[in-house]
């Protein structure tokens, strides 16, 4: 059964499924693309807590973390330019022990500045980080999936 709740401008949807493994969970996080980026920590500890939750090892959950939260950092950053938006993250573990995390934005893709600076890092960081990267762009926004093959469970003895 969902379980729906508004917190400081974000709406947080659990959702729990049964299946052959076990207890299974499903994240989903809907953003306001304009509170994204006062919202960014607290966004990061609900991702760490579920990860911890779902039994993974503190060098995994940093990955993830750091991977999802660059991924939100640019739709925070590029995606919205004054305008109202929505920022979708969906993050789920596979029964073939695959993570897989989804962050949807639906704005519209702002080129970098011509000298980011010190900037410039995060898809590259996303790729080193995940053991797949894929970034769409279109009309609707940008859609970034990343996942991780997980260690499985021991078979039982």
């Amino acid at each position: 059964m969902p379980v729906a709740d508004a917190v400081d401008g974000f709406c947080l949807r659990v959702v729990l499924a049964i299946d052959a493994t076990g207890l299974r969970s499903k994240l989903t996080l809907r953003l306001d693309g304009a509170a994204l980026p006062a919202q960014l920590g607290r966004v990061r500890r609900v991702i760490a807590a579920w990860l911890a939750e779902g039994g993974l090892d503190p060098d995994t959950i940093d990955d993830v973390v750091l991977a999802t939260n660059e991924a939100l950092a640019n739709a925070a950053d590029h995606a919205f330019a004054g305008a109202d938006g929505e920022v979708v993250l969906r993050a789920d573990r596979t029964a073939g022990d695959v993570l897989r995390v989804m962050v949807h934005d639906t704005g519209r893709w702002r080129p970098p500045p011509t000298d980011p600076g010190f900037r410039g890092h995060g898809m590259s960081l996303m790729a080193g980080l995940a053991q797949r990267c894929r970034v769409r762009r279109g009309r609707t926004g940008t859609t970034v999936e990343m996942s991780w093959r997980l260690p499985g469970r021991p078979n039982p003895a």
